[in-house]
C-alpha cells in the first residue's frame, strides 16, 4: 500500500504534506520499475522465452490497477495478449481502454493503440 498509509499526526498540515509527497514520489518509482518489468519481460519471450509474456502480462495488469489512465500500458497490454493468442483478451483491454479514456479524459484512444487493436 502507499506509503505511511493509515499514519497521521493531527495538527501537523505540514507532516500530511510530506507525506502525501513522498506516496506520490514511491508510487513513481513503483510504476517505472512495473514498466520496466514489462520491457524485460517481452524482450526476453521475443528472444524464445515465451512464458515471459505470462510474467509481462502480469507486470501490466499491476501497473494498471495502480493507474488506469495509462494508455500505453493498456496498449502493451492489447499487445502481449495478442502474442499469447488470447485475443478476447485483446478485445476486452481495449474496451476498457476506450471506457476508461473517454470517461475519465473525454478522448479517444490514439491511433497507435487502434492500430495495435486491429493487428
Amino acid at each position: 500500500g502507499p506509503f505511511l498509509s493509515g499514519f497521521s499526526l493531527p495538527g501537523s498540515p505540514e507532516f500530511e504534506a510530506w507525506v502525501e509527497q513522498e506516496q506520490r514520489a514511491w508510487e513513481r518509482l513503483y510504476l517505472e520499475g512495473l514498466a520496466a518489468l514489462i520491457e524485460i519481460h517481452r524482450q526476453r519471450a521475443t528472444e524464445g522465452h515465451p512464458g515471459e509474456y505470462e510474467a509481462a502480462i502480469a507486470c501490466a495488469r499491476r501497473y494498471l490497477a495502480n493507474d488506469d489512465l495509462a494508455e500505453e500500458v493498456h496498449r502493451q497490454l492489447i499487445e502481449l495478449y495478442a502474442a499469447v493468442g488470447d485475443r478476447s483478451a485483446a478485445v476486452r483491454q481495449f474496451e476498457h481502454c476506450v471506457t476508461v479514456l473517454e470517461r475519465e479524459l473525454g478522448v479517444s484512444p490514439l491511433p497507435e493503440t487502434q492500430a495495435a487493436f486491429q493487428a
